[in-house]
């Protein structure tokens, strides 16, 4: 985060006059008209960023209490003011594990695999059988099904026929159904 007060040149008790007349000097030094340079562009957004938040009282509030709250946070300690770790206590050697046997099955005994059940049916299921089974699930999930694409039905009619009165309104008799 930029200093604002920094950028203007100004203390951060300075007075909302003060601030404008800062601004508006260092405004007239590094405006892009009078130095066309990137630098005295960045500048002079920099400058406008600080007049923004300092000329407004709410804002000004605001970033003077982030701005104590970034100076009075305690620096961490790095590793020069960081504390000696102690050393760690020397551990009893444990004796060493016995190998474990490798698993072996014979070669003429298969693999156990796990049936996997499907719990949807074959794809070749008849539409009557389909209806029976969403029936027995559940008649909600079947009816839900047949209300959704009535609406979808429906939707899609309305659309159609609203893109066609527009059709119809922009190319006048030239539009043909």
């Amino acid at each position: 985060m930029d200093d604002h007060y920094e950028a203007l040149g100004l203390e951060p008790d300075a007075t909302p006059e003060e601030i404008k007349k800062a601004f508006k000097a260092l405004a007239l030094q590094y405006h892009p008209d009078q130095h066309p340079t990137p630098i005295a562009a960045a500048i002079f957004r920099r400058l406008n960023e600080a007049y923004k938040v300092l000329s407004d009282p709410a804002a000004r509030k605001r970033y003077d209490e982030l701005r104590r709250i970034r100076t009075t946070r305690r620096p961490s300690p790095g590793p020069a003011t960081s504390r000696p770790r102690p050393k760690a206590k020397a551990r009893p050697k444990a004796e060493p594990r016995p190998k474990a046997e490798p698993r072996t099955r014979p070669k003429d005994e298969p693999r156990a695999r796990p049936k996997k059940q499907s719990p949807r049916p074959a794809a070749e299921e008849p539409a009557s059988e389909r209806a029976a089974r969403l029936r027995r699930e559940g008649i909600h999930r079947y009816r839900y099904a047949k209300q959704r694409q009535k609406q979808a039905r429906r939707v899609s009619r309305e659309t159609v026929a609203e893109n066609a009165a527009r059709m119809r309104e922009i190319l006048g008799d030239d539009f043909d159904d």
